[in-house]
């Protein structure tokens, strides 16, 4: 078991770290949001990808579970902090910090063609 404040402990501790409010939770982030803390469930939802979720759900099913939602099958995971092992959450948060902390890529801009002048027209 953790409580909220030792699971803020260890998010200080990453390199960069920001906090701002998110819709009445503290969501801490470097590039984006990685982490909201959930102060009325003891609970932590973190930024992971997909396979990462399934590892951490096979690790501990009690502690980790995927968000029931759209967000959640893109890899956000819901960490109940009455449940979850200290050293499997340090490990699932230093995960989506990694993630959260890389540049955003954006695809590469296709070239576009410039319309060709109108040919034959009438007017």
């Amino acid at each position: 078991m953790m409580t909220l404040s030792e699971a803020a402990r260890l998010v200080r501790g990453l390199p960069n770290v920001q906090v701002n409010d998110h819709f009445g939770s503290d969501a801490y982030y470097v590039v984006r949001i990685f982490a909201t803390y959930w102060h009325d469930t003891n609970s932590v939802n973190l930024r992971l990808d997909p396979e990462e979720q399934q590892r951490f759900l096979l690790i501990d099913g009690e502690g980790f579970s995927q968000i029931d939602n759209a967000w959640g099958r893109m890899g956000w995971t819901r960490v109940d902090l009455n449940f979850v092992e200290p050293q499997d959450f340090e490990n699932a948060l230093r995960t989506a910090w990694a993630h959260s902390a890389k540049p955003r890529r954006r695809p590469p801009r296709k070239a576009t063609k410039k319309p060709s002048p109108a040919k034959g027209r009438y007017i």
